[in-house]
């Protein structure tokens, strides 16, 4: 039995569709019809009701998935494990100065939370900022940044940047490090009528009441996406309560990422659609950090830990992107 196979079936399971899956996963409809089929004769029970506009669980399917989630759950647990220092099992209490952005924070979230989890005596201080703070910040050598660490060193910078930003590249110094490419997505209450849908285009979106986290990045990118259009904008705030709300109460629509989505740790009450045409961008490092510190440990774990668990996703964007920022982002770490 296969991790991918398990992976796979809980999202048709969580989605009710094989065509959502596959676009999720980056493999054809027949693939995860045929790892369905597979997992079903291995397992010797049926999985799905089949014949309605969604697949539902059988009521064995149901007590399966749970178990598979247990699975997944724990195989995440794992890479990390393997991915973290080596001297993961230090007794000294170490902190990671994290400097970041809301959007970058919100997209690694998971991956926070299991370094954590998987490095006993570790923590993540993590300092959220607008991008154009953090690269003012940098090109004067973080001077704030360090008075604001409780070791006064250069933080761990996690930006967001896409391609266009041409003045903020500049100030960069092409010390911009990406780690992980993605995509906007679209995002809804499974409630909604957009949620049934397996793509939408940027003149649809304008059609449904759109909210969504105000931050500076965001706002650009979701400026470039309507450029030309007429989108429908209710509410851009920090308030997160009002945004869930309009999303419930009013069929609102807001925005998250691809690389969220791949991780799958936002499901449950929200849909994720893509988006026709959408806007790319990058999740990466700005400036270097000393080494032999917890904050190269940790830099050192996302490149690792990317490049075991996120394999295919990687593979996905690094080929269609190509060199969408014409830059030249590559430069040696440690």
């Amino acid at each position: 039995m296969r991790i991918e196979s398990l992976e796979l079936f809980l999202s048709v399971a969580e989605h009710g569709s094989v065509s959502r899956t596959a676009k999720q996963h980056f493999i054809s409809q027949q693939g995860v019809s045929s790892a369905l089929k597979a997992l079903e004769k291995e397992l010797g029970t049926p999985l799905f009701t089949r014949g309605g506009p969604k697949l539902e669980l059988t009521e064995r399917g149901r007590a399966i998935a749970s178990e598979a989630q247990r699975i997944v759950d724990s195989h995440r647990r794992m890479l990390a494990i393997a991915s973290a220092p080596k001297d993961a099992t230090t007794q000294n209490l170490r902190t990671v100065e994290i400097l970041t952005t809301p959007f970058a924070s919100a997209a690694l979230e998971e991956l926070f939370l299991d370094y954590e989890a998987t490095t006993p005596g570790t923590r993540l201080r993590v300092t959220e900022r607008d991008l154009f703070r953090i690269v003012d910040d940098f090109a004067e050598g973080y001077p704030s940044a360090r008075r604001a660490t409780q070791q006064g060193r250069p933080p761990l910078a996690i930006i967001c940047c896409m391609p266009g930003m041409d003045k903020t590249i500049s100030r960069m110094n092409h010390e911009f490090e990406p780690l992980v490419n993605s995509e906007l997505m679209a995002a809804c209450s499974t409630s909604c009528a957009l949620a049934g849908k397996d793509s939408i285009t940027r003149d649809e979106l304008c059609k449904y009441p759109i909210v969504f986290y105000s931050e500076p990045f965001l706002n650009k990118v979701v400026g470039k996406l309507f450029n030309g259009l007429e989108p429908n904008i209710q509410q851009n705030t920090t308030n997160t309560s009002m945004l869930a709300r309009a999303m419930e109460r009013d069929g609102a629509v807001t925005f998250s990422d691809s690389f969220s989505s791949y991780l799958q740790h936002q499901h449950g009450s929200t849909a994720f659609i893509p988006i026709k045409d959408s806007v790319y961008f990058s999740i990466g490092f700005l400036g270097n950090v000393a080494p032999d510190t917890p904050e190269a440990q940790f830099a050192n774990f996302l490149r690792k830990y990317l490049a075991i668990a996120c394999a295919p996703y990687q593979e996905r964007y690094v080929s269609l992107m190509g060199d969408a920022f014409g830059y030249n982002w590559n430069r040696s770490h440690p």
